[in-house]
């Protein structure tokens, strides 16, 4: 099933263990784009605020379309910080 819904992953997690994770899964091709704290070697991002900025700004995601969904008050203080709608999650 096609839709346009562009779905990306971030996380305050490594690039590397992350890319292990989701590869093992069989999950890669679910995502339009994977950002990690140290995505950008030469210019790790500070906190998940920060990396959800660059995210939304480098993908040209508009913000009142998008909402993000996470599992830690951190996701939702950061989605607060850019001023998109967030979901917490129980696991």
């Amino acid at each position: 099933m096609q839709s346009n819904i562009a779905l990306y992953l971030a996380t305050n997690k490594r690039l590397k263990p992350t890319m292990k994770i989701v590869d093992y899964f069989g999950w890669t091709s679910l995502f339009d784009g994977i950002y990690a704290i140290d995505k950008y070697e030469d210019a790790p991002f500070s906190n998940k605020a920060s990396m959800i900025d660059a995210l939304i700004k480098m993908e040209l995601i508009e913000r009142e379309s998008c909402v993000y969904i996470g599992d830690r008050i951190e996701d939702h203080e950061a989605s607060l910080a850019n001023g998109i709608e967030a979901i917490l999650v129980k696991w």
